[in-house]
């Protein structure tokens, strides 16, 4: 397959995926990028560090070296500005492309994953809710397994706590 073929079907590949996806070369400059954020239309040839923010420029450097030097891909988490113009919590990929023909290619794939933080917290906020609601209920409440192993118990009754 010609190299320019294989090019042409990754940057298909990645055109409508959600998680935004960008092709670095070997002095971390952009070559492609599926989603440009508004404003960053003109974004081939320049810094990937100029798209990260520099709190986070570390972790990246890191992820870029380890993914060049392992073979294997890398991962850190950053916050920075999401699609809406608003911060948003990223979980952030880069992989070396072994085989491509240019061993410095890297991919670097960030995903919004605000929402799943938010998720995250309503779901402690929910459990911390409910359990204080069983810990003080008036009533004795009692989980048992199958073969009758108590796993949870409220209270014990006589008026001693649990």
């Amino acid at each position: 397959m010609h190299p320019d073929r294989s090019f042409r079907d990754w940057v298909q590949s990645v055109a409508e995926s959600s998680e935004f996806v960008t092709l670095m070369d070997g002095d971390d400059r952009l070559l492609h990028v599926n989603h440009a954020q508004a404003g960053a239309e003109d974004y081939a040839g320049r810094s990937v560090y100029d798209f990260v923010e520099p709190e986070y420029h570390e972790d990246l450097r890191r992820a870029v070296t380890g993914a060049r030097s392992t073979g294997f891909p890398q991962q850190f988490d950053s916050w920075a500005t999401g699609e809406n113009g608003g911060r948003a919590h990223y979980s952030n990929w880069v992989m070396g492309l072994q085989g491509a023909g240019r061993e410095d290619l890297v991919v670097f794939i960030a995903t919004d994953i605000t929402r799943q933080g938010q998720m995250q917290a309503e779901l402690e906020m929910s459990e911390t809710t409910l359990r204080s609601l069983v810990e003080n209920s008036p009533d004795s409440i009692l989980i048992a397994d199958r073969e009758r192993r108590i796993e949870f118990v409220n209270r014990l009754e006589f008026g001693f706590d649990g």
